[in-house]
């Protein structure tokens, strides 16, 4: 199985540091942040710190369980 390839142009971090809250009710922004087949991406390869991503996850996987977004595609 191959891995994917993310472009390492696309620079994602700059849409979360003009935000002070990341909302899980905000879908079109967490959409941005999973790939095409729903999962989290990588700190790698969005550019956030850590608490920052670990902020991300809690508000994607509680954005899944309300029902904003899917678990898989």
């Amino acid at each position: 199985m191959s891995k994917l390839i993310y472009p390492k142009g696309k620079n994602r971090a700059g849409l979360i540091h003009k935000l002070h809250y990341i909302d899980y009710k905000d879908a079109n922004l967490l959409k941005i942040f999973t790939d095409m087949y729903g999962r989290i991406v990588p700190r790698r390869y969005t550019g956030l710190s850590v608490k920052q991503q670990k902020d991300l996850a809690k508000a994607i996987k509680r954005s899944r369980l309300m029902g904003f977004l899917p678990f898989i595609k």
